[in-house]
C-alpha cells in the first residue's frame, strides 16, 4: 500500500498549536501529578487516524507477541479486517520526553522488524519522538539507576545530551541502524514543529561521529 507520512504530520503539527507552552519541549507535562503528554497527544493521533479515508477502524495498545520472548506492541495498528492478523495497514508508536530515549531502537525498531520478518509484511511504521533540536538545560534523562535500565550506558552523558536533545538521541538512532528499513518513518515534535526525519535530513544536520553505545 502506498503511505504518505504527511497524512499524519500535517494535521499533528496543526493541533499542537493548541496546546500550552513548553507543552512538548520540556518536562513540565511529563511528571507525577500533570504527567499529561502521552495520553493527550495518543488522543490527537486517535481523531487523526479516524479521519483519514483509508482508515476504518484502530487498535490502541496492541500487544503482538510472537512467543519466545519477542514482544512487538505499539500504542495504535490501523486494522480495517481484524478477521485477517496480517491485514495491519499502519503501526504507529508516540514516545514523549519520558521515552524518546536509547530505548527506541530495541523497543521499537527491532521488535518491529522481528514481527515484520516472522510475518512477512511491509506494514509501514511510524515513530514519533520528542526532542527539542536547541539547548535544553532542564532536560532529563530518566532509567539509568538499575544494572539493566535502559538509558543506564548514558548516564554519564546528561551534560551533552542537554545540549541539544535532538541531536544526541538522533544520532544514536542513526549509529543503531534505525533508518535501514524504508518501512519505519520518523517524526519528531520540536516545540510546535513536527518534522519527518530520514536519511537525508540526518546527512544535512549530525556529524559523522558516533555515540556511546549500548553494553552488550
Amino acid at each position: 500500500m502506498y503511505f504518505d507520512i504527511e497524512e499524519i504530520r500535517r494535521p499533528l503539527e496543526k493541533e499542537i498549536q493548541l496546546l500550552p507552552e513548553n507543552f512538548y519541549d520540556t518536562f513540565d507535562y511529563t511528571k507525577t501529578g500533570n504527567n499529561l503528554t502521552h495520553p493527550i497527544t495518543l488522543g490527537i493521533l486517535c481523531n487523526i487516524l479516524y479521519a483519514l479515508s483509508w482508515v476504518e477502524r484502530i487498535g490502541i495498545d496492541a500487544h503482538l507477541n510472537l512467543g519466545n520472548k519477542q514482544k512487538f506492541q505499539p500504542d495504535f495498528i490501523v486494522i480495517n479486517d481484524i478477521t485477517e492478523s496480517n491485514e495491519v495497514k499502519l503501526f504507529l508508536d508516540y514516545e514523549s520526553p519520558n521515552s524518546s530515549d536509547a530505548r527506541i531502537p530495541k523497543k521499537d525498531v527491532d521488535n518491529y522488524n522481528k514481527w515484520t520478518s516472522h510475518k512477512q509484511c511491509q506494514t509501514p511504521y511510524v515513530i514519533i519522538t520528542t526532542l527539542p533540536n536547541k539547548l535544553s538545560d532542564h532536560w532529563e534523562l530518566r532509567w539509568t539507576s538499575e544494572k539493566k535500565a535502559c538509558n543506564r550506558d548514558f548516564r554519564d552523558n546528561r551534560a551533552e545530551i542537554r545540549k541539544n536533545p535532538f541531536m544526541f538521541w538522533y544520532k544514536h538512532y542513526r549509529d543503531r541502524g534505525c533508518f535501514q528499513n524504508k518501512n519505519i518513518y520518523f517524526l519528531n515534535i520540536d516545540g510546535r514543529k513536527v518534522k519527518h526525519i530520514n536519511k537525508t535530513t540526518l546527512e544535512s544536520l549530525l556529524p559523522e561521529q558516533s555515540t556511546p553505545t549500548e553494553a552488550g
